[in-house]
This record gives structure tokens, C-alpha cells and sequence, in this order.
């Protein structure tokens, strides 16, 4: 899957790939975890990465991602990475709650 956005009136590919992580660990020099992306610098570090990893004539900056970029452009590409890593990892739309055990019986109430 891939996503087309524009950012700073430069229209960009977006699709979550091996090549997005590796940009990330070279950029962050930290292995990449689920769990960062709760850190908003790690976060824009991210999709700096999916940005770099698959338009490589881009003028598109990290700089600009930080102090120039609209609120628009930000969450467009949130989104984008966001849909394309969802895909890339398979992660389910939607996970079931937890089913009792098949050895555990319901208690009858009172």
C-alpha cells in the first residue's frame, strides 16, 4: 500500500517499508520499537524516514517537518505512515477481546 500526500507543494510517495526503519535507526541510532512513538521527536523522525525512504529527489527537510510544516501537512502524513505501517505489519483493524477459556465456566448469578 502507498499513500500520495503533498507537503510544501511537493507531491510524495508514502508506503512503510524495510528502507523506512532502516532511515529511522540511521537517523535516531536506536533500533525501532512500536513503543517510541510516543515521543514527538521520535515520531517526526519517523516520518522524515518514510518521507527520505521513498522520494529521494525530495527538498521536503526534517527542518521543515519541525518549524514550517501546517498542522494539515503534519497530520496528512501522520495518517499516511500511520495506514502504510498498519498494512507493512499487519496489524488487524480491529483485535478481539478476550474469549474465556474453554475450561473455565461461568458462574451463575445471584
Amino acid at each position: 500500500m502507498e499513500k500520495k500526500i503533498t507537503i510544501n507543494g511537493e507531491e510524495i510517495t508514502i508506503k512503510f517499508n524495510m528502507a523506512v526503519e532502516c532511515a529511522y535507526e540511521e537517523i535516531t541510532q536506536r533500533p525501532f520499537n512500536l513503543s517510541d512513538f510516543n515521543d514527538k521527536k521520535l515520531l517526526m523522525a519517523l516520518f522524515f524516514s518514510a518521507i527520505i525512504a521513498n522520494n529521494k529527489e525530495t527538498e521536503i527537510t526534517l527542518d521543515y517537518l519541525l518549524t514550517d510544516a501546517t498542522y494539515d501537512e503534519v497530520s496528512a502524513l501522520d495518517n499516511a505512515v500511520s495506514e502504510t505501517m498498519t498494512d507493512w505489519l499487519h496489524i488487524p483493524a480491529v483485535i478481539p477481546k478476550d474469549k474465556p477459556a474453554a475450561d473455565q465456566e461461568e458462574q451463575p448469578k445471584n
